[in-house]
């Protein structure tokens, strides 16, 4: 990908680690062909998923490889200072292979030069510098209906970066590629947590069918075998014969009676454990469809696992962003609810990489399944 001109001899990077990205089950093979700094502009909200609003994006490359190839995107919120929490990002665009990092600053103030948020710009490009990581460009957006119009915080050649800015088509190349790839970018953040809010409807219907499967609960390897049968039954019953546009359509067909018995069933750390990862890419799609039903349909004691479960099964899609709002929703139904606060500070810190976290959930819901089948067995044999 082209870069503007540096004001800035370029930094030293220090010596790259060849670990590379693992590829989780369920993420999208195919890949948007980004060509320079505007087809960037017009991949972003894609990455994310959503059109940013008052945001810093950061987007990793690895100029190394034969086309340079994006290996991690993050959104953070202007405001707060967004430098404090962009050490954890950094160290997983090193630990990922990445060369450098493009930024793209999203905010509605009035653009011309001096850009707003140069300040900003320095300290991020100082943050990569220490970190051996070039800022490739730097980049300040700004929505202006039908259009992006963006300026090169780096490139003061008005030849080719005028001050009245570039523009890019909101329906351009990229975006029908991404269209026709099956990405989707809604209009803001608000639209992916509108996606979780609780349905009045479903929730006092499936409130209503709580207590008996309340009464049925038991902390046997039996229970625990004949509840996951059935969450994993109405899952795989999802994801059987549905093709991959219409499984994006279609909604999981559960009754407030079965909803009932599992939200009751995923509040043992159990049953949520035996549940965590789904193996196949159909079963993960269809496990996104469940787990955000019963998260829009649970009471409010009852969200969390529901919430967390939802997290990790968009972590496998590679999704961050609901990842993320997923979490935040967990934690609100219940602030101390271990696995999802886990998984929050394992993704802040940059301690692991997405990958990696979700390669460790996995082994352990392996484990838990063997675990179970294991006391399964001893019972049957006594």
């Amino acid at each position: 990908m082209p870069t503007s001109k540096r004001r800035r001899q370029k930094t030293s990077p220090r010596p790259r680690t060849t670990r590379r990205p693992t590829t989780r089950r369920g993420a999208a093979e195919d890949v948007l062909r980004l060509r320079g700094p505007a087809s960037l502009v017009s991949a972003t909200p894609y990455l994310v998923g959503f059109v940013p609003e008052r945001s810093l994006v950061l987007v990793a490359l690895d100029e190394d490889a034969p086309r340079a190839r994006v290996v991690g995107s993050a959104r953070i919120d202007l405001d707060p200072d967004p430098v404090s929490v962009l050490r954890a990002f950094v160290r997983q665009a090193v630990n990922r292979g990445s060369t450098g990092v493009m930024v793209l600053v999203y905010d509605d103030q009035v653009a011309g030069q001096p850009l707003a948020h140069s300040e900003l710009i320095e300290r991020v490009e100082g943050l990569l510098a220490d970190e051996g990581l070039r800022l490739f460009d730097a980049l300040y957006v700004r929505d202006e209906d039908s259009v992006w119009r963006w300026w090169s915080y780096l490139c003061v050649d008005q030849t080719c970066c005028p001050a009245s800015g570039l523009t890019v088509a909101r329906s351009s190349p990229v975006d029908a590629e991404a269209v026709g790839r099956g990405l989707v970018a809604l209009g803001s953040r608000r639209d992916l947590v509108a996606e979780l809010l609780p349905d009045a409807a479903a929730v006092a219907a499936v409130t209503a069918k709580l207590e008996p499967w309340s009464r049925c609960v038991a902390d046997h390897p039996r229970w625990r075998s004949a509840e996951v049968s059935s969450i994993d039954e109405t899952i795989l019953r999802s994801a059987r014969g549905v093709s991959e546009p219409e499984a994006r359509d279609r909604t999981c067909d559960a009754s407030p009676d079965l909803m009932a018995r599992h939200l009751v069933a995923l509040a043992d750390v159990g049953v949520r454990d035996l549940v965590l990862v789904q193996p196949e890419r159909d079963e993960i799609e269809a496990a996104l469809r469940y787990w955000r039903r019963l998260v829009c349909a649970a009471p409010m004691q009852l969200r969390a696992p529901a919430a967390t479960l939802l997290a990790v099964a968009c972590l496998q899609s590679g999704d961050g962003a609901r990842a993320n709002v997923a979490l935040d929703v967990a934690l609100a139904a219940e602030p101390d609810y271990n696995l999802a606060g886990l998984v929050a500070v394992a993704l802040s810190s940059g301690a692991v990489t997405p990958d990696d976290l979700v390669s460790s959930l996995a082994k352990a819901h392996a484990e838990e399944r063997r675990r179970l089948s294991g006391l399964l067995a001893a019972a049957a044999d006594k």
